[in-house]
């Protein structure tokens, strides 16, 4: 029976052990940063045009750091920010079910997706699947590409 001995290349196996230490979540971290920085930018333009008033929801429109998401299992942990809408509506009128007054976040999901009474006037999914996506997706190529440059 015939037999082989082989040896990996010394820098591919350096550069492997760098990955594994830590690389690949540093730049899955810093690719869900950057794009959600750009997408972030984006939505905010976008409430400008779309709300008559737009200050409250630009106030109350926050950005998360980048954090793990826990699904228990690490295969499927993921690199993720939220853009969301904290708070109330100052005056809005207090109901049984929002005694606090209507959430910034029900107002921009009614806006985003529409009512009974209200057309949609999408604003998030438009800043996701316009320009600013596109521009989110050349930056985490860019960062990819810094991690792992075309030899």
């Amino acid at each position: 029976m015939a037999k082989m001995d082989y040896e990996m290349p010394e820098a591919l196996m350096d550069k492997l052990e760098e990955l594994v230490d830590d690389g690949v979540d540093n730049m899955f971290s810093e690719m869900a940063g950057e794009a959600g920085k750009i997408l972030y930018s984006a939505i905010k333009e976008n409430i400008r045009k779309s709300f008559k008033n737009p200050d409250i929801f630009l106030r109350r429109c926050v950005i998360t750091k980048v954090y793990t998401s826990d699904k228990g299992d690490p295969i499927e942990e993921a690199k993720c920010v939220k853009i969301s809408f904290l708070g109330y509506i100052p005056g809005s009128p207090k109901t049984k079910n929002y005694p606090k007054g209507t959430p910034v976040s029900l107002a921009a999901a009614a806006r985003e997706y529409g009512t009974s009474t209200e057309a949609k006037r999408p604003f998030m999914r438009v800043a996701v699947s316009g320009s600013a996506g596109k521009r989110a997706v050349e930056e985490m190529k860019k960062i990819q590409e810094k991690y792992f440059p075309e030899d």
